[in-house]
């Protein structure tokens, strides 16, 4: 563990449990994010320069993430993890080209939009994108390069899209009881329906680019906190096939909510 790392507590949370390897580490924990263990199985690592931000609303169990290399993992609000969820932006070990010695196997930042549901045993691999509204099948890898949109769901290894224009209520089919529920097959709701808004989109690539920008963990927490984490826009991260980021810019209504922020003086914590 090296120094200048930073766990940011936006709220009350329960169960989180980091271990930082190198310095200027960033993990950000939002509002009533929930982390149980799974066989003894809930741990993140946060590597030198690495990001792991959590907004709110969350739940996991067994959850493990690790963020290397510099790179970020990028989870949204009200999102859903089941049992032994694994998220990678690093394959935790180089791999070099025999010919010329050059790395091949370098890290790539993965992004979780809003209210996702990732079924039991899903791995995210690096450089993966799921937008708002989505479903991971149980048992499913999103590989590298992968971009699924919102309102599907997605399963198998490598992730394949099996069904579009569906959407997800957290509420568990145990409880359901006939007798007071007359009609369960009908839920007449639109706050799961995504749509894609360009002036309001974030980009994944530009929130990158303004992240790699920064030489601090601090002022990542304070873009991160300012543009990602007061930003209430329901269609933040809704993408779908047809839609056209190209022109899209990273926009934000509030500005310096960071900086208004009152803190106790900072404390060195040392650790034997």
């Amino acid at each position: 563990m090296g120094g200048n790392n930073i766990v940011f507590f936006a709220g009350s949370s329960i169960g989180v449990n980091v271990e930082f390897h190198g310095s200027s580490g960033l993990l950000f924990v939002g509002d009533n994010i929930q982390l149980y263990t799974f066989y003894g199985k809930q741990h993140i690592v946060v590597g030198d320069s690495s990001v792991c931000y959590m907004d709110r609303n969350t739940t996991a169990n067994g959850l493990f993430i690790v963020s290397g290399e510099g790179k970020n993992i990028i989870l949204g609000r009200d999102c859903m993890l089941s049992w032994d969820i694994e998220l990678w932006n690093t394959d935790g070990h180089f791999i070099f080209d025999a010919l010329d010695d050059q790395v091949l196997s370098n890290g790539q930042s993965v992004y979780v939009g809003d209210h996702i549901w990732l079924a039991r045993r899903t791995t995210f691999l690096k450089d993966a994108f799921i937008a708002s509204g989505s479903v991971i099948g149980r048992d499913s890898v999103a590989i590298r390069g992968g971009k699924f949109f919102s309102n599907a769901i997605y399963a198998g290894k490598p992730c394949k899209q099996i069904k579009e224009n569906i959407f997800w209520l957290v509420d568990a089919t145990s409880k359901w009881n006939s007798r007071i529920n007359s009609n369960p097959k009908v839920h007449n709701s639109d706050s799961f329906k995504y749509q894609f808004e360009a002036d309001k989109f974030l980009n994944p690539e530009l929130i990158e680019a303004q992240l790699n920008s920064f030489d601090n963990p601090l002022d990542k927490l304070r873009f991160l906190y300012d543009y990602l984490y007061c930003n209430t826009n329901k269609n933040r991260f809704a993408l779908f096939k047809d839609s056209n980021f190209v022109e899209s810019k990273l926009y934000c209504d509030n500005i310096g909510s960071f900086d208004r922020l009152n803190f106790l003086p900072m404390q060195q914590v040392r650790f034997s």
